[in-house]
């Protein structure tokens, strides 16, 4: 299509305008053809400025996403392998379970989308997903293990996702149990794992991790996540490159899940814990039956939280059951 041509020669002169004339000439087409695909990109969500007298300008934090460019930054064995890229679906994690018979033997197909309508989150919570905002991806798994060491791999995503934050981004986010990548009192990502498991066995046929990650603020972001949602390009120094960050976690996965099955569990574990930054606050520990307030402790050797209530009896907490929630001052 004309406007991918013009988008891969503005992405080769990233920081400088290219006025519509050298465009044209280059593609072989007028200039109102180049307006009208400079256009349809930014009704895409590309951040394009137009400069009297200059050109189109590519805004630095506004790169496409590439398998090529992926995979030219991956060190993965199989994670991301297979990458697939989608202008847009209703979310990656649903895209691959609809797919998930002609993945058998694929572990580590990858889907990226540049927008999702219907992005999930923990506890049927929706992720809102903008068109070039952030990272949208879910990856493929086929592990040989039960269904409760499912929790284990949400683990290794949030600090694969954190140690590609500080990759990227330059700065170290932290985590609030069980998922909540954070930066500031924000939220910077969502993560959520699914899984197919056979009833008799209880063995894991398949799992789907989701990763969201914000970069751009969203002019049109719903006014009741403004003071909630954090965007990586709010905190960092300099513009995040979509393409690097995807290898970056990528990359990270693989090597702590890999550490995970090959038996060190512990060392994955205690670097979760030196992210979490719950521990010594009190927060209110909901669940379908009731709450009660209750400071976190510690993690046990399946990262669930431990925490003590008022009367000083320890709770252990389940992620898939109860949530916290940071109590008013």
């Amino acid at each position: 299509m004309l406007k991918d041509s013009i988008l891969k020669i503005l992405e080769e002169n990233k920081g400088t305008p290219v006025s519509g004339l050298v465009i044209g000439k280059r593609l072989g087409v007028s200039r109102s053809a180049v307006w009208k695909g400079v256009n349809q990109l930014k009704e895409d969500g590309f951040s394009i400025s137009s400069l009297p007298n200059k050109g189109y300008l590519l805004d630095e934090s506004g790169g496409a996403v590439r398998p090529e460019a992926v995979g030219s930054l991956l060190n993965t064995r199989y994670l991301g392998r297979e990458l697939e890229i989608l202008d847009t679906v209703d979310s990656t994690n649903t895209y691959l379970k609809r797919i998930s018979d002609s993945l058998a033997g694929k572990s580590g197909h990858t889907v990226i989308a540049l927008r999702q309508t219907a992005g999930k989150g923990r506890m049927t919570r929706q992720f809102y997903s903008p068109a070039q905002q952030g990272v949208y991806m879910s990856f493929y798994l086929e592990p040989h293990f039960v269904f409760e060491d499912i929790s284990l791999v949400t683990i290794i995503a949030v600090v694969a996702v954190c140690r590609a934050i500080k990759d990227t981004a330059g700065f170290l986010p932290g985590v609030k149990w069980v998922n909540d990548v954070l930066y500031q009192g924000k939220k910077l990502c969502g993560i959520l794992t699914e899984a197919s498991v056979e009833a008799e066995s209880g063995q894991v046929k398949y799992l789907v991790t989701g990763i969201g990650i914000n970069i751009n603020q969203d002019e049109n972001m719903p006014e009741e996540l403004r003071g909630i949602v954090g965007t990586l390009n709010e905190f960092s120094e300099k513009p995040c490159d979509r393409n690097f960050l995807i290898a970056s976690v990528l990359n990270h996965f693989e090597t702590l899940f890999e550490t995970y099955l090959s038996g060190n569990r512990a060392a994955v574990l205690a670097e979760y814990k030196e992210l979490l930054c719950v521990f010594g606050q009190e927060y209110n520990i909901i669940s379908l039956k009731d709450s009660f307030p209750a400071v976190p402790v510690d993690i046990d050797e399946d990262a669930h939280l431990i925490v003590r209530d008022r009367k000083g009896v320890l709770h252990t907490l389940n992620s898939g059951e109860i949530s916290i929630r940071k109590r008013a001052e």
